[in-house]
C-alpha cells in the first residue's frame, strides 16, 4: 500500500502526549492515512480502536458523554490509540478533546481527522492550546504523484535534479509528460490512480459536487451563485492582487459577504491568501 509523505511524521507523533489532529480537504486521503496508522499499530502490537463519526450509533454515544469512549476501548493496561474519523460531526469536538486530554491523557491517545479545516477552526477553541498538534494533508505532491503512478525510477531522477542544479535527466521527456498530467488533473489520489481521462474528469466533478453539497452549504453560504462566480473570478486572478471592493461591486454583494466567502473558500483549502487582512488588496 502506497504511503503518503506525512505518514512518517504522524507515526513519530504516536508516542507524543499531545493529541494528533489531521485536517485537509475532502478526498485527499485522510481516512486512508488513518487506516494505515491503525495497521501500523496492530503490527507493532499497540492497542488501538477505530471510530468513524459517520456511524450514527457511535456519534450518538459520544455526544451523550465523552467518557462513553471507554466503552469502545480494549481491556489493557497500556495507553490506547483511538482513531476518530470525521471528528467535526461531534456536537462539541473542542470540549470532547479537552476533557479527555485533561483527565485521561495517560490512558488514551487520540488521532482524529476533520474533513475541512473550516470546521476545525470553528469548533476547536483556544482551550486546546498545548493539548493538540495539527497536521494538514494536502493533495499529492509531484513525487507522491509519481509514486501513485508506479514511476519510482522518475522519482530518483526528480530528486537528483532538484538537489543538483547541474544534473541532467535521461527521462526528462517522461518527467515533462507526467508533470503536464499532474498540472491538468491535480493531485487527488483517486484521480491519479485512474488511467481513463473521462473517469478522471468524472472523479473531479464528484469531488466538486461533494464540496458544494457538504462543505459550502454547511458553512452558511446563502448565495451559491455569487459564491461560485467569485471562485471563477479568483481562478482567473491566480497570483494577482485582488481588491475586495471591486469584487463586491462586480458581484453586487456586500464587502462583508465577499470576505466571508473568501474565508470559507480558504478554510476549505480551495484557495490560499497571502494576506491575512481581506479588507485590503491581496493575492
Amino acid at each position: 500500500m502506497i504511503r503518503r509523505n506525512l505518514f512518517e511524521l504522524l507515526k513519530s507523533h504516536l508516542d507524543k502526549q499531545e493529541f494528533t489532529i489531521l485536517t485537509g480537504a475532502r478526498q485527499t486521503g485522510k481516512s486512508t492515512l488513518l487506516r494505515q496508522l491503525e495497521s501500523f499499530c496492530k503490527e507493532s502490537q499497540v492497542p488501538s480502536v477505530f471510530l468513524n463519526m459517520e456511524n450514527k450509533n457511535i456519534l450518538l454515544e459520544l455526544n451523550q458523554s465523552p467518557l462513553k469512549i471507554f466503552t469502545f476501548l480494549p481491556e489493557t493496561s497500556k495507553r490506547v490509540v483511538v482513531f476518530i474519523d470525521e471528528i467535526q460531526y461531534l456536537d462539541d469536538p473542542s470540549n470532547f478533546l479537552k476533557l479527555l486530554y485533561d483527565e485521561h491523557v495517560r490512558t488514551i491517545k487520540i488521532i482524529a481527522t476533520g474533513s475541512s479545516a473550516f470546521y476545525i477552526d470553528k469548533k476547536f477553541k483556544d482551550s486546546l492550546v498545548g493539548r493538540k498538534r495539527l497536521f494538514h494533508l494536502y493533495t499529492c505532491s509531484f513525487d507522491e504523484y509519481l509514486r501513485f503512478r508506479n514511476r519510482e525510477e522518475l522519482i530518483d531522477d526528480l530528486q537528483r535534479i532538484q538537489t543538483n542544479s547541474s544534473a541532467k535527466s535521461l527521462h526528462i521527456e517522461l518527467l515533462q509528460q507526467e508533470w503536464n498530467s499532474y498540472m491538468v488533473f491535480g493531485g487527488y489520489p483517486a484521480v491519479i490512480k485512474e488511467l481513463d481521462q473521462k473517469e478522471k474528469i468524472a472523479y473531479l466533478k464528484d469531488i466538486r459536487d461533494s464540496f458544494v453539497k457538504r462543505d459550502i452549504l454547511e458553512s452558511g453560504v446563502q448565495n451559491e451563485n455569487a459564491f461560485y462566480t467569485l471562485l471563477r473570478m479568483m481562478a482567473g486572478q491566480t497570483g494577482s492582487m485582488v481588491n475586495v471592493n471591486e469584487l463586491s461591486i462586480r458581484l453586487k454583494i456586500k464587502n462583508e459577504t465577499v470576505n466571508n466567502y473568501l474565508g470559507s473558500a480558504e478554510k476549505s483549502k480551495i484557495l490560499i491568501s497571502l494576506c491575512s487582512d481581506c479588507s485590503q488588496p491581496h493575492k
